[in-house]
C-alpha cells in the first residue's frame, strides 16, 4: 500500500477522571520527526509515545498535541527554588536589556517547573490517554493510506503520459538513422573531398550514433516499470521513488541532449515537465 505523509487525526475520549483529545498531523519530512506537545505532569510518557509512533511510522515530521481537561483541577504548588532562579534570571536579562517588556505573574506562573502539579494523572487515566493516542495513530494511519492511494492514481496516469511519449519517440525516429547517414555522405560527396572513403564511412557512422536515442528510450521504459512496480510493492516506497524520479529524468535531459530533430526535442521537454510533476507528488510519499 502507498502511503502519504500528508495527514491529520483527531481521537476523542471521556472517562470518569478527565476529557481526552489528541490531534496529530503529519506532513512530509525526509526523515521520521515526531514532536509531542504534553503537560508538564505527563512529561515521562514522551518516550514511550514516540515509541508507538515509530512503530507505526516510518517518515514525516508528526506533531501531536494533547488537551486533557480533568474532572477535578486544583491548583498546584509553587516551586520556590525554580522560582527564584527565574526571577533572578528575568533581573539580570532587563539589567543588560531594559528595553524588553516585564513578564506578568501569569506569564511566570507558566513557565515549565515552576508550578508543580499537586494531582498527577495516576495510571487508569495515564492507560486511557495512551490507548487514545494509539487509536489517533490508527486514524492517522488510515487516512494518511487513502491520501497514498490518490496519489499512487495520478503518478500511475503520469507514467502512462511517459510511456505514450516514448512511444511517440520512437515513431518519430524511425528510419532517421538511415536517412542521417545517406544525407551526410550525399554532402560529402557533393564537397568533392580527396578523402579515405573508409574513414569518411567510419565518421559519419559515429555522427549517426551520436544521435541515435533508442538506448535512452529503452532506459525509459525500463525506469517506468520499475516505478510502476515500486507503486505495487509493499513499501516505504518514498526513498526508492524519488531515485527513480533521477534517473527519468537523467534520461529526459540525455534525449534533449541528443536530439536532432524539432519534434524530438519538444517531446524531451514534455517529458521533463511531467517527470518533475511526478517527482513533486512523490515528495508526499512514505
Amino acid at each position: 500500500m502507498i502511503y502519504s505523509m500528508t495527514a491529520f487525526a483527531r481521537v476523542e475520549k471521556t472517562t470518569s477522571q478527565a476529557s481526552i483529545q489528541w490531534e496529530i498531523k503529519s506532513v512530509n519530512h525526509r526523515f521520521l520527526e515526531p514532536q509531542i506537545r504534553l503537560p508538564e505532569a505527563l512529561r515521562d510518557m514522551e518516550s514511550d509515545l514516540k515509541g508507538l509512533i515509530r512503530c507505526s511510522l516510518s517518515r514525516g515530521k508528526v506533531d501531536c498535541a494533547l488537551k486533557l481537561d480533568t474532572a477535578e483541577t486544583r491548583p498546584g504548588e509553587i516551586n520556590q527554588s525554580e522560582l527564584d532562579l527565574l526571577l533572578h534570571s528575568i533581573k539580570r536579562i532587563r539589567k543588560s536589556s531594559p528595553h524588553i517588556a516585564k513578564p506578568s505573574a501569569l506569564d511566570i506562573l507558566r513557565w515549565p517547573g515552576v508550578v508543580s502539579a499537586s494531582n498527577k494523572p495516576g495510571e487508569e487515566l495515564r492507560a486511557a490517554i495512551k490507548a487514545t493516542f494509539q487509536a489517533a495513530l490508527e486514524q492517522l494511519a488510515e487516512h494518511r493510506n487513502r491520501e497514498g492511494e490518490k496519489l499512487k492514481i495520478i503518478l500511475l496516469n503520469k507514467l502512462d503520459e511517459v510511456s505514450v511519449l516514448v512511444a511517440e519517440v520512437r515513431n518519430v525516429m524511425e528510419g532517421v538513422g538511415e536517412a542521417r547517414h545517406a544525407a551526410l555522405l550525399k554532402k560529402i560527396d557533393a564537397l568533392d573531398l580527396n578523402a579515405n572513403p573508409e574513414r569518411l564511412e567510419q565518421e559519419v557512422v559515429m555522427l549517426v550514433q551520436r544521435a541515435d536515442v533508442m538506448e535512452e528510450m529503452d532506459r525509459l521504459e525500463i525506469q517506468v516499470s520499475e516505478t510502476r512496480s515500486a507503486l505495487h510493492n509493499s513499501g516505504p516506497h518514498g526513498r526508492r521513488l524519488d531515485f527513480l524520479m533521477q534517473e527519468l529524468n537523467r534520461e529526459a535531459n540525455t534525449l534533449g541532449s541528443k536530439s536532432v530533430l524539432p519534434k524530438t526535442t519538444q517531446i524531451s521537454v514534455d517529458l521533463k515537465v511531467i517527470i518533475e510533476q511526478i517527482r513533486e507528488q512523490v515528495q508526499n510519499i512514505e
